[in-house]
C-alpha cells in the first residue's frame, strides 16, 4: 500500500508538467487571438500564422538542453519559487487585463499591440522563472522572443524602413529601364512607363518578404543555434536579398508591361511574389552553409544528460490558478464591452449622394490587389474637372461591422498612400468641420507637393455608431486620449467608411478648403 500511494503521488507529479503546457498554450492563443486580424488584413504579415508553431519548436529544441532547475530542499524539480518571480507574474497578470480591454477597442493601435505582445512574453517567461530559476529562464528566452516577430511594425517604423526601400527599388528599376532603351520614371513606388503605371496595387504596402525573411533569418539563426555575429550577418543577408530579388520582381513585371501590356500584370502579380520568396529562401540557406551553420559549442554535451534533469511544471495550483486568471481576463473583458454595447444607438453617419455633384464622373478602376488589400465592402473611385480649371479626385470605401473593420479602414490614409505615388506630405492644417444634418463631420486636411500641381487633400474617417464630437460624446480621434476613451465607452468592431477628396488646381490652401466646403455641402448626407 504505501508503495502503490508514493507511485499515484509520483504521477500526479509527472502530469503537472504537461497541464503547464497547457497554460502556455492559453497565454500563446490570446497572442494570436489578437494578432490574428492582422496577418488577414495586411498581406505583409501572412506569415505570422506560421510563427507559433516556430516558436513551439524552436522551444522544444531547446527543451534538450535546458539547465537544471533550481531544487528545493525536497529535491523536486519544479524549482524553488522565488519571491522576485512570483510579483513579476502577479504584475504581469494584473496588468494584462486592461490592456486587453485597450486592445479589443483600438486594434490598430501600435502601443497597445506590442504591450500586449510583451505583456504575454514576459509572462511566459516570468513563469519559466518561476518553476526553474533564473538560468532556467534565460535559456527559454530566445523561442519565446521569437513571438515578437509576428507583431506588426508600428506604422511611422514602416512607413520610414519599408516605404523608403521601395522608394529606392522603383528608382533603381526606371534607372536600368531607362539605360535598356526605354522610357521610366520613378514616382515613388511607382513606376511610369508611356503605356501607364506599374505598382499602382503597392502604393499601400512596403517591400514584399521583407518581413518574412527577416522571420526566415532569425528563424534559421536559432534552429543552427548559431553565434551572435553569425546571426547577425544572416539577418543582413535576409534583408539583402529581399531587396534584390524585389528589384529583379519589379523589372519582371516592368518588362511584362512593356512587352504584353500593363492588362497582363495581373496574372503575374502572385507568381511573381511567390517566386521572389522562394529565391530570397534558397539564397538565404545558401548563406547559412557558407557559414557553417554548426551547433553551439556544449549542445550535445548539455543533452547527454537530459535524464538526470527530470521534469519542471508549475504544481497543481500554479496551473490552476494560471488557468483561472486568463479565463477571467477574457470574460471580464468581453463583460466589459457587452454591457456597454446594450445601448449602443444604431448606424449613426452619412452618406455620399454622387448624382450632387453636378459634373460629368469618370468611374476609376479599383485593382483586384488594392480591393484585396483594403478589404471593404464597397467603394468607388471617381474623378471629374470643374469649369475653374480645377480637378478632383474622390474615393469613397465602407467597411461592415466585424473585427477586422479597423484595421482595414486605417491602412488607407493619405499620409501612407500619397508618398508611395511620390507626393511629399508639405504640412497638415486643422481639420475642417463640414455640418451633416445635426452633425459636424470632420474632415483632417493636408497639403501634398509633387512635381505637377499642389494637391490639397481632404480626408475623413468615420466610425459607424459612434456618439457626436461634443465634448461629453466620444471622439473620433487618432489620438491617445480618442483611443482611451473608446475604450471606456465600450465601442468596438464598429462600421468604419471613409471619404478621400483630393484637390488640384488652386494655388492657395483657402481657395481649396472654400471649394471643398461648397462640395462636402452638397455630397454628404446625413444616415439615422
Amino acid at each position: 500500500m504505501p508503495g502503490e500511494q508514493a507511485a499515484q503521488q509520483e504521477g500526479v507529479r509527472d502530469c503537472w508538467p504537461r497541464a503547464t503546457l497547457i497554460v502556455f498554450a492559453v497565454l500563446g492563443w490570446i497572442l494570436v487571438d489578437s494578432l490574428r486580424w492582422d496577418w488577414e488584413v495586411n498581406p505583409q504579415y501572412s506569415y505570422g500564422w506560421l510563427v507559433p508553431f516556430f516558436s513551439a519548436y524552436l522551444f522544444w529544441k531547446r527543451w534538450a538542453s535546458r539547465p537544471a532547475p533550481v531544487k528545493c530542499e525536497g529535491g523536486s524539480w519544479r524549482g524553488r519559487v522565488r519571491g522576485r518571480w512570483l510579483l513579476l507574474v502577479v504584475v504581469l497578470g494584473l496588468v494584462l487585463l486592461p490592456t486587453r480591454i485597450l486592445r479589443e477597442s483600438s486594434p490598430d493601435w501600435a502601443v497597445v499591440r506590442w504591450a500586449l505582445g510583451l505583456e504575454v512574453v514576459a509572462l511566459m517567461w516570468a513563469l519559466l522563472g518561476w518553476m526553474g530559476g533564473r538560468a532556467f529562464a534565460l535559456h527559454f528566452a530566445w523561442p519565446l522572443g521569437f513571438l515578437l516577430v509576428a507583431v506588426p511594425w508600428p506604422s511611422g517604423v514602416e512607413l520610414e524602413v519599408t516605404q523608403g526601400l521601395m522608394q529606392r527599388v522603383a528608382l533603381v528599376t526606371a534607372e536600368v529601364v531607362g539605360w535598356m532603351g526605354y522610357q521610366a520614371n520613378a514616382k515613388g513606388n511607382l513606376i511610369e512607363l508611356s503605356s501607364g503605371m506599374v505598382g499602382v496595387d503597392e502604393a499601400c504596402s512596403g517591400v514584399r518578404s521583407l518581413q518574412s525573411m527577416l522571420m526566415a533569418s532569425l528563424l534559421l539563426g536559432e534552429l543552427q543555434r548559431l553565434g551572435a555575429v553569425r546571426r547577425i550577418v544572416l539577418v543582413a543577408a535576409g534583408i539583402g536579398f529581399a531587396l534584390l530579388f524585389n528589384l529583379l520582381r519589379s523589372l519582371l513585371l516592368v518588362g511584362i508591361a512593356i512587352g504584353s501590356g500593363l492588362q497582363e500584370l495581373e496574372k503575374w502579380h502572385d507568381s511573381a511574389g511567390l517566386g521572389i520568396l522562394v529565391l530570397s529562401l534558397g539564397a538565404l540557406l545558401g548563406v547559412l552553409r557558407l557559414l557553417g551553420g554548426k551547433r553551439a559549442a556544449g549542445d550535445e554535451a548539455a543533452e547527454a544528460g537530459v535524464g538526470e534533469r527530470g521534469m519542471v511544471g508549475l504544481g497543481g495550483v500554479g496551473v490552476v490558478a494560471a488557468l483561472l486568471w486568463v479565463a477571467a481576463v477574457e470574460a471580464g473583458t468581453e463583460a466589459w464591452y457587452r454591457t456597454r454595447e446594450a445601448g449602443r444607438a444604431g448606424r449613426m453617419g452619412w452618406e455620399v449622394r454622387w448624382d450632387r455633384i453636378g459634373d460629368a464622373l469618370r468611374e476609376q478602376p479599383i485593382s483586384a490587389q488594392v480591393r484585396k488589400i483594403l478589404a471593404y465592402e464597397k467603394g468607388r473611385s471617381v474623378d471629374f474637372e470643374r469649369d475653374d480649371g480645377s480637378r478632383w479626385r474622390l474615393f469613397f470605401f465602407h467597411w461592415a461591422p466585424g473585427r477586422t473593420s479597423t484595421q482595414a479602414a486605417r491602412s488607407h490614409r493619405p499620409e501612407v498612400c500619397l508618398p508611395a505615388t511620390g507626393r511629399t506630405l508639405a504640412g497638415e492644417f486643422p481639420a475642417v468641420k463640414v455640418r451633416v444634418g445635426g452633425k459636424e463631420v470632420p474632415f483632417r486636411v493636408y497639403e501634398f507637393q509633387s512635381a505637377g500641381p499642389v494637391l490639397h487633400v481632404f480626408f475623413c474617417l468615420w466610425e459607424e455608431g459612434n456618439e457626436d464630437l461634443g465634448e461629453s460624446g466620444l471622439e473620433q480621434e487618432w489620438s491617445a486620449k480618442g483611443r482611451l476613451q473608446r475604450a471606456w465607452m465600450g465601442r468596438r468592431n464598429l462600421g468604419q467608411q471613409s471619404l478621400e477628396v483630393i484637390v488640384a488646381g488652386f494655388p492657395h490652401l483657402a481657395q481649396a478648403q472654400a471649394a471643398f466646403e461648397e462640395m462636402a455641402g452638397r455630397l454628404l448626407v446625413p444616415v439615422d
